[in-house]
């Protein structure tokens, strides 16, 4: 049942994942096992010793050594196809090669001819290349930052490293309600994606500003799911829900001169809103965004931090603040 769940309702973004999830996904694993063999006679036993759930056990590391490369490769952009369509050519690829793989390579070596290896040593070190050319071709594919979906790496909210003059975790917070006093360092919390954290940590040494960093890897304004990213459906993490309250935690806590607020490219992808897909440019969704930023821009600004002119500054044309 834990297998099952975890197969049928966990991606690599679910934080439920990390580690908890995949900790006791192993020994699941291990128990389905250890069942198998002690009982041969039984449901699972047989269902796994079906011919093609052998075939597929005996090609399984060739379809985990291929699956990545091939799955980054094969994208809706080079294909045309979406959703089911795109991952069914996915899984038909992918088990193509890592059969002619188990063939041509994993067997040969695992019986171990040496005729065989000095023959074949061209081609072995040519499907080397390729598979490293692959995974290459794959990496240059993806964007920065990319998971591939929504990630959770970033802590929900942190204060940057400490370093003279800038990211100082050693500057005290001043006492809440007063505005920035002459002499001390101007405080500013930043909010956003990968983009956002970039900025954060690798901004160079700004004397007398003070960043704290509460940004979220994958994670932008939008909360509507599911939403299309490289041809594939995901559904917003749990952890991008947090905002409102990381962003009221952080301005609270830190009590900072200006916060600074960096999203777009997460409100970029096509999503369902209102029970249906919509995207960037109809009016109903770009309400919605708005309507998002307002609900940042209120929290940021409260208690009077800086935000009012930042807000303008990112209103479109025609709107007034």
């Amino acid at each position: 049942m834990t297998l099952g769940w975890l197969w049928s309702h966990a991606d690599g973004a679910d934080p439920r994942l990390y580690p908890a999830g995949l900790l006791a996904g192993s020994p699941a694993t291990a128990a389905v096992l250890t069942h198998t063999i002690r009982a041969p006679a039984s449901v699972a036993a047989r269902l796994l010793s079906l011919p093609p759930a052998a075939a597929l056990g005996r090609i399984s590391y060739g379809v985990y050594l291929w699956h990545w490369p091939l799955f980054a490769w094969i994208d809706a952009e080079r294909t045309g196809l979406r959703g089911a369509a795109l991952f069914g050519v996915r899984v038909v690829v992918t088990l193509v090669v890592a059969a002619v793989s188990f063939v041509a390579v994993e067997r040969p070596v695992q019986r171990g001819h040496p005729r065989f290896l000095r023959r074949r040593a061209p081609a072995l070190a040519a499907t080397a290349t390729c598979m490293a050319a692959a995974a290459a071709t794959a990496v240059v594919t993806l964007p920065s930052g990319q998971r591939l979906a929504p990630s959770t790496a970033a802590p929900a909210e942190a204060t940057a490293p400490a370093e003279p003059g800038h990211r100082s975790g050693q500057v005290p917070d001043r006492p809440a309600g007063r505005h920035h006093r002459a002499g001390m360092p101007v405080s500013a919390v930043i909010v956003g994606d990968s983009i956002a954290w970039t900025l954060v940590n690798h901004l160079p040494p700004t004397p007398d500003v003070t960043l704290h960093d509460s940004t979220r890897q994958g994670c932008g304004l939008a909360l509507d799911s599911p939403y299309r990213y490289f041809g594939t459906e995901h559904r917003v993490s749990q952890n991008c829900r947090h905002w409102p309250s990381d962003l009221r935690q952080a301005v609270t806590r830190h009590d900072p001169d200006t916060v600074v607020l960096l999203f777009g490219r997460w409100e970029t992808m096509d999503r369902v809103h209102d029970g249906r897909w919509t995207h960037t440019g109809e009016k109903a969704f770009d309400a919605y965004l708005l309507a998002q930023l307002d609900r940042a821009v209120g929290i940021a600004s409260a208690h009077g931090r800086q935000g009012p002119a930042g807000h303008r500054a990112l209103q479109p044309p025609g709107r007034t603040p």
